[in-house]
């Protein structure tokens, strides 16, 4: 089994449309040959990552080699929502026939409607292992 991975971050000003919009290009992805299953999570952030974000924020304010409009901007934290949504498929076979031929149109049509108000991080990941718990008698 072959597991498709994508991580995306949107802004909160367009959660609302873009989760209905992720709800029905989910649905389209898994109607596709040999995809299988898709599991659509909202992940949690946690406190690590968000005091990175902020020290980035903060050089960037006091780099006076930034330009003043983009350290401006860094003042004020983003406000975001991040997905996880891990499509299942029969075989990478199934996840290069998605590449070849749908790819190009699935994402140009996120891009077009909600443009730069989300990124998307991908990974694809080969199932190695299940471990169940064992039945006690």
């Amino acid at each position: 089994m072959t597991i498709y991975e994508v991580n995306i971050r949107a802004l909160k000003e367009i959660a609302d449309s873009y989760e209905t919009w992720l709800s029905t290009h989910i649905n389209e992805i898994i109607q596709l040959d040999g995809f299988i299953s898709a599991e659509w999570s909202l992940v949690e952030e946690d406190q690590e990552t968000k005091d990175l974000e902020e020290a980035v924020r903060q050089a960037v304010r006091l780099d006076e080699s930034v330009p003043h409009e983009i350290r401006e901007a860094a003042a004020a934290p983003v406000e975001t929502k991040l997905y996880c949504i891990q499509y299942r498929l029969r075989d990478r076979e199934s996840l290069e026939n998605y590449f070849t031929h749908h790819v190009e149109s699935m994402r140009q049509d996120g891009i077009d409607r909600f443009g730069t108000k989300f990124a998307a991080t991908r990974r694809v990941m080969k199932l190695y292992r299940i471990f169940e718990p064992t039945a006690e008698e």
